[in-house]
């Protein structure tokens, strides 16, 4: 019982936390970048500030864990040591430094400057403000979606997993 109830909580994360890279894997592959300029580097870093990705970042971990408590409300009690575990390993200030790494090898720094222009005016402001809640309400839609059939998911894993035996 209570492994199946930890395999249900660990499926659910993954999948909460997977719905960002189902779609960076189907965005437009990229041209090979090489390692950015000390320059981008600091661009990106100035950029990663503006757009106040801290608060935005920990504002997305509070609300997957509220999902994830929603979904299964005996987690409850052990809500701190949820967030305590994701702030430990995938926390802002974990993490801050390899984020703007990946906007200086996405963008040059014209491309970060503009960004930076955009989101210092007052839609850019508001676009930060309201993305969280737009991908989490894309997540939860998601989520219902995959709920409403995870019989078929849960077949075709075991499908797969027996497979492999």
């Amino acid at each position: 019982m209570v492994k199946d109830f930890s395999k249900k909580i660990v499926l659910a994360t993954l999948l909460t936390f997977s719905s960002g890279v189902a779609l960076a894997e189907n965005a437009p592959a990229k041209p090979a970048v090489t390692q950015a300029s000390n320059k981008t580097l600091e661009t990106a870093k100035k950029l990663v500030n503006i757009m106040q990705l801290n608060g935005s970042y920990e504002e997305t971990i509070n609300k997957l864990t509220d999902g994830l408590i929603r979904r299964f409300p005996q987690l409850a009690s052990v809500k701190g040591k949820i967030l305590n575990f994701y702030k430990k390993y995938i926390g802002w200030d974990v993490i801050k430094d390899d984020v703007a790494k990946i906007y200086a090898k996405h963008f040059n720094e014209k491309e970060l400057n503009d960004m930076i222009k955009f989101y210092e005016s007052p839609t850019g402001q508001k676009t930060l403000k309201q993305l969280p809640s737009i991908m989490m309400e894309a997540r939860e839609l998601g989520m219902k979606r995959v709920s409403a059939h995870m019989k078929e998911l849960e077949e075709i894993i075991k499908e797969g997993m027996q497979k492999k035996k």
